[in-house]
């Protein structure tokens, strides 16, 4: 009643002109000047449907620059798939296909998209439809946050986001959620002051409700907690226990009303990982569906999820948690961040999807080795998403971690350097990584996964017998490191509590062999690797601006 509303176009740039005078009839503020039957609507969508406003529709968009700008940057360019999913009822039933417009975008200058490993920062679409913020790498060597405006061609980063990974918007387009420096945080998207709400170490997901609720994954073992926006103590939501127990509920997304959220209950192997509705009010989460990475909520009322490289919709009600129908294909060769099961795509609420073009791409890494002058010099042709290698002291053997199959499980390997051939050491069904040479070679230290936590150890090299347990308790342990004398074991621990920090243990592999605390801070500490005599040690801390 204010003022005349916005056009179409302005909105939707690609949409026909014509539409744009069926709405403003529709919206008229004079009842006599508005369309006076859905039948009218029906006649006149139908005339443009059929090519009646041509005359004046925009041009298409020229795409010969597409295929130049794919070789250029590979696997870091996405594309922006622009879709309206408010039509698809009424479009499936229309004897003529809608037409699809797809545009690609390009990194900003001198500078890499970073949205894959457990640093990323994968694009994200502003509810309005209108922004598109993703973490990227500048010529300066800093990842910060980028946002670009879907009409313009230029991204900017915000300052004061170094190290930002997980972007996600407020529901009103105008804020910015993420993490980094060991925080969660918040700082408006035109930038300003970062502002800091609570801890948040090896984060997993954050999600801003209407309410000013931020749903978040604190740690890459816990379930999902809550917070104001304002900032405050974060409060648990889900457990991790019974049919939920695993490694962590992580990429929590709320639902329409507000009060029910989606998450991906993420447990070591594929076999039970699914996605699941739950309540801020608490109760049984609900299954909704099995999956080996998250799933993202599409008005009106679609599920979107990848399988197996393609981006799949299929109908969901919200208000009573059921898929129905039959799941349709969407897009195909869409890239999966396998390491922390997130699927590269977004959505916003008007029907712009965006994603990363690559799909298998991600589940086939091999190892390279490389002389001191930077001349390749061969790989290891075994086909799997490769982690971790270790190579052994007399340098004749190689030890990694292996998945064979997409968001499956890792067991440690080890590859004859000399003669060849490959051998499997673990055979769990949970997750073994971050192998480490005993300075003998006769034993491997290594990570896995049990019930939802890490825990230390070790296994012949050689393969004979069978693992047994070096540190397991109530905590979580990472990142085994043998003195050189043999005589202790280094590794990262940290406990299940939300606001922990990473620590620095040792277990000496003699006498009571009683674990012990090395270094404690108030910051998270990483990667402890001893000098050849054993009287240094080095580590890394968050201590500074960056993980240093």
């Amino acid at each position: 009643l204010e003022r005349e509303p916005p056009p179409i176009s302005s909105l939707q740039p690609m949409s026909p002109p014509a539409l744009d005078r069926v709405v403003k009839l529709c919206l008229a503020k004079d009842p006599d000047e508005r369309i006076q039957s859905a039948h009218d609507v029906m006649l006149q969508l139908e005339w443009i449907r059929e090519g009646g406003s041509q005359a004046g529709a925009p041009a298409a968009v020229v795409a010969h620059r597409k295929h130049r700008e794919r070789l250029a940057w590979g696997t870091v360019a996405f594309l922006a798939v622009v879709a309206t999913f408010l039509t698809i009822g009424y479009l499936a039933r229309a004897p003529i296909p809608a037409p699809l417009i797809v545009s690609e975008i390009s990194p900003p200058a001198s500078a890499k998209f970073v949205f894959s490993g457990t640093t990323a920062g994968p694009p994200v679409l502003s509810p309005d439809g209108q922004k598109l913020a993703f973490a990227a790498v500048g010529a300066d060597g800093r990842q910060r946050l980028w946002v670009r405006s879907l009409n313009t061609s230029i991204a900017q980063p915000l300052q004061d986001t170094d190290g930002a990974i997980y972007p996600f918007w407020s529901r009103d387009s105008r804020s910015l959620g993420f993490f980094a420096d060991g925080k969660l945080n918040r700082i408006e998207a035109s930038g300003g002051p970062t502002i800091a709400l609570c801890d948040a170490n090896l984060p997993r997901g954050g999600s801003w409700g209407r309410d000013g609720t931020i749903l978040f994954t604190p740690t890459v073992t816990s379930p999902v907690y809550h917070v104001p926006a304002a900032g405050g103590a974060p409060q648990q939501v889900t457990k991790l226990e019974g049919a939920l127990s695993g490694r962590s509920h992580r990429w929590a997304q709320f639902l329409p009303d507000g009060k029910h959220f989606l998450f991906f209950l993420q447990t070591p192997g594929s076999t039970n990982q699914a996605i699941y509705a739950a309540s801020l009010d608490g109760g049984e989460p609900t299954l909704i569906v099995r999956n080996t990475s998250d799933a993202v909520y599409a008005p009106p009322g679609y599920l979107l999820f990848v399988r197996e490289g393609t981006l799949m919709a299929q109908r969901f009600d919200a208000s009573k948690m059921q898929l129905a129908g039959d799941a349709v294909p969407l897009a195909e060769h869409v890239e999966v961040n396998t390491v922390i099961n997130e699927a590269i795509f977004a959505v916003s609420e008007n029907g712009i999807l965006t994603y990363q073009s690559g799909g298998e791409s991600a589940d086939v890494v091999r190892p390279t080795w490389f002389d001191r002058s930077g001349k390749p010099g061969g790989e290891i042709e075994t086909q799997g998403l490769y982690f971790d290698p270790a190579i052994s002291p007399d340098s004749h053997k190689l030890a990694f971690a292996v998945s064979t199959t997409s968001g499956g499980n890792f067991n440690i390997w080890i590859a004859d350097l000399l003669r060849g051939p490959k051998m499997r050491l673990t055979f769990s069904s949970e997750t073994d990584r971050q192998p480490a040479w005993s300075p003998d070679g006769k034993f491997i230290a290594y990570t896995e996964t049990s019930k939802g936590l890490f825990h230390l150890y070790q296994i012949a090299s050689d393969g004979t017998g069978n693992a047994t347990p070096l540190v397991v308790d109530d905590a979580n342990e990472f990142d085994p490191f043998f003195s050189a004398d043999g005589r202790y074991l280094l590794y990262e621990r940290q406990t299940t509590q939300a606001n922990s920090h990473r620590e620095i243990w040792a277990l000496p592999l003699f006498g009571e062999r009683k674990a012990i605390p090395v270094l404690q801070s108030q910051f998270d500490l990483f990667e402890p690797v001893l000098s050849s005599n054993g009287k240094w040690l080095a580590y890394e801390s968050s201590e500074s601006v960056r993980q240093e």
